[in-house]
């Protein structure tokens, strides 16, 4: 790569504020070279010959202080203290009886989440609450009460010694008995730390669009055990016994079975069996994200179908890590990975290939091949702190390479964002990152091997040639490393022009392209907000162009430029759901992984609208889809800059 074909980089005051608060807190001084220096030697520790490591210390370091790439803030820290994971995710597994849940899960989770690993955990194989538990005489706990023990115990810890705050992914398949309670349970409960989503599949897909009804179960010990009307006798009396809340489902009105967390009828007993209506499901899981952003939706069909290990070995001990079926993704929903998985993510800040007005896609191919060799010296280089990520790390080798700054470019570039040509830029791109990373892969594949489970994977059961990696690509938030690269998050729209925004501390992030943009047509926000407000004396500025005016007075042979401003700068909440939702599926199938993208929502949408958009999501085969309607929570990452805020997610 020749980064003297990218655009140079200054580094701001948000991003050094950032390194030192963050990447540098133990430091007393902020040397930018001297930190990235340091982390490119570390990825490169294995390297045996002198002159190729020197070589690839200096490619790397280039990368980051022209703030072209960087990989997760996991990586970032944990390289110069040598110690916990360089992913910045990872799924863990939750054991089946509540006592190795005790012993076994929840020791490994607090250990990942110190070094800021985010968590992702299914709950579906476990015993619903008031189940028969292993020790007789008692009750289990059910998927919501472990869940929330365990993020209680996680999150006050990790305030303090964390490298962030611990972040988690839940995911309970529509079919468990507890569902309804999970869909609520972070209106009921504190549980700031953690989102959750229900998870769907065909058959789910087929019922919803055919009026029929599923069957409540759970799996546990491979055994899938069917909830009954005696089941939910056997609940009530050990909820007696017990002096617990009763279970939440029971039997009215001719054996229409209700739900106390839901407040309705859900469903039906059919052949001794509880059966659940999936589209009353669904309204309810619309109805709890309408009110705090809680449930998304994971598409298990959609995600398996891209799964390059999905149906290989034993379904029982060692010898299945790193196979089978995916069940969870990571806390934003970027990586859906099997248990112990981990991948290594990083993305691209895109604003660093725009020279004269044009995005340099040339330069961009040149870029690539240096960022796979350098994610993977970080998979080799990595100790992920438990003996099962290891093998799995390294028996797959999976890799997200995404993008960061999209709405910058576009902004710079003059595209609307809602527009068929912002989604056929960002599809090209993202085409160019897939392919130029595949053949990457391959030529690494060549020199240094292919991933060990490369023989039993989809690829080499269709013939394809061998690579190194598993997966290349995902879409992935890029809530710190978009500041250090100073530009816009992940492919996400401009939320405000001017918003404040959390990240290791409150500060006020505005859209610099605007200014330069109207710098150059002798204009400035500041004039056209005073303009507005002498033609009307009640205009206030939201943080969008909308109600600015669009003849401004001081400037009236500006009236076209400034339409065509106002056309390309629109925030979140001036875009369309189903907007948001094209983009995500434009990119889809050009990503290996996850696509985390919100479809942001005005405050004034409606449950309805949030039921339309996971109905569209369903349809689409979209893989995962969260929604937020804003100021639904006391808390959100981004606001408009009178409000003082705190972070919810931690990616």
């Amino acid at each position: 790569m020749d980064n003297k074909d990218c655009k140079k980089a200054q580094w701001d005051t948000l991003a050094l504020n950032l390194i030192k608060k963050r990447y540098l807190a133990d430091s007393n001084n902020v040397d930018v070279e001297k930190w990235l220096v340091s982390v490119a030697k570390h990825i490169t520790k294995n390297y045996l010959n002198t002159l190729e490591k020197e070589y690839w210390i200096k490619e790397y370091t280039e990368l980051f202080l022209n703030r072209t790439f960087f990989p997760t803030t996991a990586t970032l820290v944990n390289c110069l203290s040598d110690q916990g994971s360089l992913a910045g995710c990872m799924v863990l597994p939750l054991a089946e009886t509540l006592s190795d849940i005790i012993n076994e899960s929840i020791p490994q989770i607090l250990s990942m989440l110190r070094y800021g690993v985010g968590i992702g955990i299914d709950l579906s194989h476990l015993t619903p609450r008031l189940g028969r538990d292993e020790i007789a005489g008692r009750a289990f706990p059910g998927a919501v009460e472990i869940l929330f023990s365990i993020v209680q115990c996680a999150d006050g810890l990790m305030n303090y010694a964390g490298l962030k705050r611990a972040a988690f992914m839940a995911s309970l398949s529509v079919y468990h008995p507890d569902i309804f309670t999970f869909i609520r349970c972070k209106t009921e409960k504190n549980m700031r730390a953690v989102n959750i989503s229900i998870a769907v599949d065909k058959e789910f897909n087929q019922a919803l669009n055919s009026n029929d009804y599923v069957s409540a179960y759970w799996i546990n010990n491979n055994k899938k055990t069917y909830l009954t009307p005696n089941d939910l006798q056997e609940m009530q009396y050990r909820a007696f016994q017990r002096t617990v809340e009763p279970p939440d489902l029971k039997l009215i009105e001719n054996n229409k079975v209700y739900s106390e967390a839901a407040n309705q009828i859900v469903g039906l007993v059919c052949n001794n069996k509880i059966m659940f209506n999936p589209n009353t499901l669904l309204q309810i899981a619309a109805k709890n994200a309408h009110k705090c952003g809680d449930p998304g939706i994971i598409n298990l069909e959609a995600i398996n179908q891209f799964n390059p290990t999905g149906d290989l070995g034993d379904p029982i001990g060692i010898k299945s890590l790193g196979t089978g079926e995916i069940r969870v993704t990571t806390p934003c929903g970027e990586q859906p990975l099997l248990p112990y998985e981990v991948c290594h993510l990083g993305s691209i800040a895109l604003p660093r290939f725009i020279q004269n007005n044009s995005f340099q896609f040339d330069s961009l191919k040149k870029t690539v091949p240096t960022i796979v060799q350098l994610m993977d010296d970080i998979i080799d280089v990595g100790d992920n702190g438990l003996e099962q990520a290891n093998i799995v790390s390294k028996s797959n080798r999976k890799i997200g390479i995404g993008i960061m700054g999209l709405a910058d470019v576009l902004a710079e570039l003059m595209i609307p964002y809602n527009s068929d040509k912002a989604l056929k830029f960002t599809r090209d791109i993202m085409k160019i990152i897939q392919s130029e990373s595949l053949k990457a892969s391959e030529q690494l594949a060549e020199v240094r091997g292919s991933f060990p489970n490369w023989q039993n994977s989809k690829f080499a059961k269709s013939g394809q040639k061998p690579r190194r990696h598993a997966t290349l690509t995902t879409i992935a938030p890029t809530g710190h490393i978009s500041t250090l690269a100073g530009c816009s998050t992940s492919i996400e729209p401009y939320f405000l022009i001017e918003y404040q925004r959390e990240a290791a501390g409150l500060h006020i992030e505005r859209t610099n392209i605007l200014d330069k943009k109207l710098a150059a047509m002798g204009y400035s926000l500041e004039q056209w907000i005073k303009d507005t407000q002498n033609t009307d004396k009640n205009f206030y500025f939201d943080g969008t162009l909308k109600y600015l005016s669009d003849i401004p007075i001081s400037k009236p042979n500006l009236s076209a430029d400034i339409k065509e401003i106002k056309k390309v700068f629109l925030t979140a909440h001036e875009i369309s759901p189903l907007e948001h939702l094209n983009m995500v599926k434009a990119i889809q199938n050009i990503v290996d992984n996850g696509v985390s993208k919100t479809i942001n929502l005005p405050n004034e949408s409606s449950v309805n609208e949030v039921y339309e958009i996971f109905l569209k999501s369903l349809q689409y085969n979209l893989k995962g889809i969260t929604v937020y309607r804003d100021n639904s929570k006391q808390e959100q990452a981004l606001t408009k800059k009178s409000v003082s805020v705190e972070s919810d997610c931690n990616c």
